[in-house]
């Protein structure tokens, strides 16, 4: 019979990867605050009318 207690690979590894779904909007915000705070007012990115 197969054993069935075990943990598979598949699960594993998303566990080792559930940090990111924490860490990474934890660090994009602050970025997006700084570089939205540095081209606030310019026209760089879009073209106003």
């Amino acid at each position: 019979m197969a054993g069935g207690g075990g943990i598979t690979p598949i699960e594993s590894g998303i566990i080792e990867y559930a940090i990111f779904i924490v860490l990474l909007p934890m660090l994009a915000f602050p970025i997006i605050l700084f570089l939205g705070h540095i081209f606030n007012g310019n026209q760089t990115w879009v073209k106003s009318a």
